[in-house]
């Protein structure tokens, strides 16, 4: 459980429309595929970097308030937690969740390589 209330930016912060964040740090027990989940109402980005100055995004997710990252053993993730821009919620406690052990498979899709792409089609 973590909480946004008090929350502020570190100087050099500056790509975030919102009040303020909090940051966690994992690193990676092994390589793999790894999901992070947050409270509905907020929202999850994951980093790489050691410095705010020079950190990159990682995670690309469908939902803002998940994040499926392929890891690689040792590296470090800066993963930063903030209320959602169109979140009307106060800014008290949250959920943060992971697993480094996905509960689903997806199967690999047939056009899950470059040379494999399918066309679209449609007006």
């Amino acid at each position: 459980m973590g909480r946004l209330s008090g929350s502020t930016f570190d100087p050099g912060e500056h790509w975030y429309q919102y009040d303020g964040n909090v940051w966690y740090r994992w690193t990676a027990p092994e390589d793999g595929l790894s999901i992070f989940k947050v409270s509905d109402s907020h929202e999850i980005h994951v980093y790489t970097g050691t410095a705010i100055s020079d950190i990159r995004p990682v995670s690309y997710g469908l939902f803002r308030n998940s994040a499926v990252i392929q890891v690689r053993k040792g590296q470090t993730y800066h993963i930063a937690i903030t209320l959602r821009s169109d979140c009307d919620s106060d800014r008290g406690e949250f959920s943060l969740e992971w697993s480094s052990d996905p509960v689903f498979d997806y199967g690999v899709a047939e056009n899950d390589h470059f040379e494999d792409a399918v066309p679209l089609r449609g007006v």
